[in-house]
């Protein structure tokens, strides 16, 4: 089985640290989460979902279970994240230069981050209305250039410099959310443990 091609063009592209910053503070292994993807898997060609075997209908419909999950504890952490910026202000400053600092880590000579994030978001959204179609190509040049951001974006989140000030907003920010909503660790647990079977249930799938 494999997933829809045009799927990818849904994923939002993490360009933004302070996006996804308030998802990383409960994985331990990570500070880079992408937005849920919709990633649905589909039948191979010239089979049908009917001709899916139990085990594999199975796995589609848990993973679709994990992303709605995934999805809704997400918007609760990003509303909760959110309100504890607006109570700080020096907040969004701290943020702005992580994230700037982040973009920095992850450019060279020939290679402007904050421009190709911008790109990939541009190409994004282009398809996320369903107005246009994604050749095959395109779907793979896409893929590969994002692949390739996500990797300098990884490298430079295990910069000694990053992770000391991503530290720092971390602390901050999640006493700020704790006062604000006492739930906050508790949707940070159920994200870590819904994101970790989501990622293995997908390896799953594409490896099939």
């Amino acid at each position: 089985m494999s997933f829809n091609i045009n799927s990818l063009f849904k994923t939002v592209v993490s360009k933004s640290v302070a996006s996804v910053f308030i998802i990383s503070m409960s994985m331990a292994t990570s500070t880079t989460v992408m937005a849920v993807p919709q990633t649905t898997p589909q039948a191979t060609p010239g089979t049908t979902q009917q001709s899916l075997s139990p085990e594999q209908q199975a796995v589609i419909s848990e993973l679709e279970a994990l992303q709605q999950e995934l999805q809704t504890t997400q918007y609760a952490l990003q509303g909760i994240q959110q309100k504890a910026f607006e109570k700080n202000p020096t907040f969004v400053k701290q943020r702005d230069e992580l994230q700037a600092l982040v973009f920095k880590k992850m450019s060279a000579k020939d290679y402007n981050a904050e421009a190709e994030a911008e790109a990939l978001q541009s190409i994004a959204s282009k398809y996320q209305s369903g107005s246009a179609e994604p050749t095959e190509q395109e779907v793979l040049d896409f893929s590969q250039r994002d692949e390739s951001f996500q990797e300098r974006q990884q490298k430079a989140l295990q910069d000694p410099e990053v992770q000391k000030k991503s530290l720092i907003l971390k602390d901050d920010v999640e006493a700020a959310m704790n006062e604000i909503n006492p739930e906050t660790k508790t949707l940070m647990a159920k994200m870590e443990t819904a994101s970790k079977r989501f990622m293995e249930l997908r390896q799953k799938v594409m490896g099939q």
